[in-house]
């Protein structure tokens, strides 16, 4: 078995979900980075941005997540990103402040599909990624 099989493998070990919706990766030294979730897990997510993050970079990253019954939990998650390739079949997000909603922009066709993996998750916000992945 090849290393990066063993890597895909290591990725993929926590059941996911497809969960769309706005977020902001908050990067060292850096404005905050308006980004797209695509699905996420216990252990990680994938976002779309406009921006090429490095392997190995250190951010947060700033998401609503759905709780049971009618709510949300706004919350800041300590992750690494674990990959970032482009794609020009991908529409950029234009995400507002609140993150409530993200839109397509019709000029912007092209983005990276960026992994992150969570590298410190509080118990409150991985029960609430848990009841979300199995709801």
């Amino acid at each position: 078995m090849s290393e990066q099989s063993g890597d895909s493998q290591q990725r993929r070990q926590y059941k996911r979900k497809a969960y769309h919706t706005s977020a902001e990766l908050l990067l060292p030294n850096r404005k905050p980075i308006a980004v797209r979730t695509l699905d996420i897990s216990v252990g990680g997510m994938g976002i779309v941005t406009s921006h090429n993050l490095l392997a190995g970079d250190y951010c947060l990253i700033r998401l609503p997540l759905p709780i049971k019954p009618n709510g949300r939990l706004v919350c800041e998650i300590e992750s690494t990103v674990v990959h970032s390739v482009f794609s020009s079949g991908i529409r950029r997000a234009k995400v507002s402040a609140n993150l409530d909603t993200a839109h397509a922009s019709r000029d912007s066709v092209g983005a990276f599909k960026v992994g992150i993996e969570f590298s410190a998750l509080k118990e409150h916000v991985a029960k609430a990624i848990i009841q979300f992945v199995n709801s």
